[in-house]
């Protein structure tokens, strides 16, 4: 049985540690609306708004360099970034990150 827990406000649900949504950029200059890494194996995934105002998905493989090439970033359609948004909002719906998460995401949305 899968069970979700919240430590240090991340999510940890399977395999999964979901981050805080953000509407601060990061240092590529992204919004990352969605970011969730796995720990075995290690990979990472996010989705979010980039600098210039395209949605992207992106992946990166950190385990060892034979997948390397399997890293990316593309351009997905609002309607996939949506999809990924109201997926998370149900998943922290019983958990006490939904206030604080779900008005982050509420902004996010508005903005697309």
């Amino acid at each position: 049985m899968d069970t979700k827990k919240v430590i240090s406000g991340h999510l940890f649900f399977d395999r999964w540690v979901y981050d805080k949504p953000s509407l601060d950029v990061n240092s590529d200059g992204d919004i990352v609306a969605v970011s969730q890494k796995s720990f075995g194996p290690l990979e990472v995934y996010e989705w979010g708004i980039s600098s210039d105002g395209t949605v992207y998905e992106k992946y990166q493989w950190c385990e060892d360099d034979w997948y390397s090439d399997s890293n990316y970033k593309k351009e997905i359609d609002k309607e996939k970034l949506l999809e990924k948004i109201m997926t998370m909002k149900e998943l922290i719906r019983d958990t006490t990150l939904v206030n604080e998460w779900d008005e982050i995401y509420n902004k996010i949305v508005s903005m697309l």
